[in-house]
């Protein structure tokens, strides 16, 4: 006998069905959150340039952006970073904007940069 997932839900959307919060929790503004949230991106998308990336073959984005080979690799990311930006940020969800990340990395001249 195996189970078998009948259905699936968000644990957020658990949470918000239920009341919002666990009994006992603490009830934290959402301004808070969204802070928390943003200041987890910034922390994850700044040391994300100088990890080593497998769909760069193993570079970071920083070395990425020096390599004619990788660098269409690299705007192809960053153009899916800018997108999902764009959706979850129509959603009114906290999201961070990744449009700094093209001068960072030195592509900002690419025709597909944010702000072109």
């Amino acid at each position: 006998m195996r189970y078998r997932l009948s259905s699936r839900q968000d644990p957020g959307q658990a949470m918000a069905e239920a009341g919002g919060v666990a009994p006992g929790e603490p009830v934290i503004p959402p301004e808070e959150v969204a802070l928390a949230i943003s200041e987890q991106y910034e922390r994850h998308y700044r040391s994300w340039l100088d990890e080593e990336i497998p769909a760069l073959d193993g570079l970071t984005p920083r070395q990425a952006a020096g390599s004619e080979a990788l660098r269409p690799r690299l705007v192809e990311m960053l153009k899916d970073l800018e997108n999902h930006y764009q959706q979850v940020l129509s959603e009114g969800q906290p999201e961070f904007d990744p449009s700094w990340m093209w001068s960072e990395l030195g592509v900002s001249d690419h025709p597909e940069a944010a702000g072109s």
